[in-house]
């Protein structure tokens, strides 16, 4: 393999490891480039000023511990509710769950998004001396 081969390699893995952490410059300057597509770079900059929250599975779980808690308390208290509240308990503790999973879903689908355009210009501009 030539060594321009493996540099180009080793240039992909890298940034597919490192550059959605990173801003845009810091990319372009670790990687030495300094010639490259000004749309392709604007266009990039927009992407990652408009990257969303990375969805957090800890405040998924935490969300979803807050719903069922109630429930939960009232299973183990052995409270004596009223069988018409504890329905609404049960069917409100899982239409709210259900509610989150989607949102969590949601916000997931739109960071994987993000990462897959933000991958494809940062690959545009490192790549593109090599072509």
């Amino acid at each position: 393999m030539t060594a321009r081969r493996k540099s180009k390699q080793y240039k992909e893995w890298r940034q597919g490891h490192l550059h959605t952490v990173r801003p845009l410059e810091a990319i372009l300057s670790s990687c030495l480039v300094t010639q490259f597509d000004q749309s392709d770079f604007e266009r990039a900059r927009w992407i990652w000023q408009r990257r969303p929250e990375r969805p957090s599975c800890t405040r998924f779980w935490l969300q979803l511990a807050c719903i069922f808690a109630p429930a939960a308390a009232a299973a183990f208290l052995h409270l004596h509710l009223p069988q018409s509240f504890g329905d609404v308990l049960l069917v409100t503790t899982s239409v709210a769950s259900f509610v989150l999973w989607f949102l969590y879903c949601q916000e997931e689908a739109e960071w994987e998004r993000w990462h897959a355009d933000y991958s494809r210009v940062i690959n545009r501009l490192l790549l593109a001396p090599y072509s």
